[in-house]
């Protein structure tokens, strides 16, 4: 086996800093994440994997599932064996036994954004690493911003929707979608612009496919019901989100 695969490998699954350890030395999740790092560090061209997110928290799991995505989009077969459903987001085709018996085989085809018909499910965690869906703003207006750090369009926008984030609280949602890779840190951002909207991150990159995001800053419109209503690429002054703001208020 060649040492600098290893290490690179174990960088992924973010053990660079426990190359040195006995196994008995490490923690169960840490474990978990040496016996990935040990199957895919020959290049295989299909990975079995039983239950690779089991023993981790949540930054791991986005870890490893980002990892296995990525090697997916580079041509590598994944089989994925676990009991969490909301895993499924993540495949191309779902298998489900029940019983030791095939009881669905299906595409999962991935949801694209339409105007005028219900919003895409969102496949984002919150800064506190929680999974977000839209039905938790159910009843409201939403205001679904896609922004990235290094747009200075997303920024000059930010003092006003912390503005009207307030003013229309009681109709009115602003949704931030950040897509900045994962080790982009945006605490410090949000702490210097007061940010008290909701932030979620789409680490993976799947709500940026599902609604057809090219570039930032990209928003949609959903109706208290959950339907697109209306999309926007591009930044908007003061005035124009003002106008708009009043305007999802009073559900027209």
């Amino acid at each position: 086996m060649d040492e600098t695969a290893a290490r690179q490998v174990l960088a992924q699954v973010g053990l660079e800093h426990r190359t040195d350890h006995l196994p008995s030395q490490l923690s169960g999740g840490e474990q978990q994440r040496v016996c990935i790092a040990r199957a895919l560090v020959n290049e295989p061209p299909v990975i079995f994997a039983d239950e690779p997110t089991g023993n981790l928290d949540e930054e791991n799991e986005q870890r490893v599932l980002a990892l296995l995505q990525d090697l997916h989009h580079q041509g590598r077969t994944i089989v994925m064996v676990t009991h969490n459903p909301e895993l499924g987001c993540f495949a191309d085709r779902i298998i489900r036994l029940q019983h030791g018996a095939l009881a669905l085989l299906s595409a999962c085809k991935e949801e694209q954004v339409q105007v005028g018909a219900r919003a895409p499910a969102l496949a984002a965690y919150d800064l506190a690493g929680q999974q977000v869906e839209l039905a938790h703003w159910q009843g409201k207006q939403i205001y679904l911003n896609f922004w990235s750090s290094g747009c200075g369009g997303c920024l000059a926008e930010m003092a006003t929707l912390e503005k009207l984030s307030k003013t229309y609280a009681d109709n009115v949602v602003v949704l931030a979608v950040n897509t900045d890779p994962d080790g982009v840190d945006i605490a410090a951002l949000l702490a210097q612009q007061h940010i008290s909207y909701p932030v979620i991150r789409d680490q993976l990159g799947i709500t940026k496919e599902r609604y057809q995001v090219v570039g930032t800053p990209t928003s949609f419109m959903i109706d208290a019901s959950g339907k697109v209503t209306a999309q926007h690429e591009g930044a908007r002054n003061e005035q124009q989100l003002t106008a708009l703001f009043k305007q999802l208020a009073t559900g027209a």
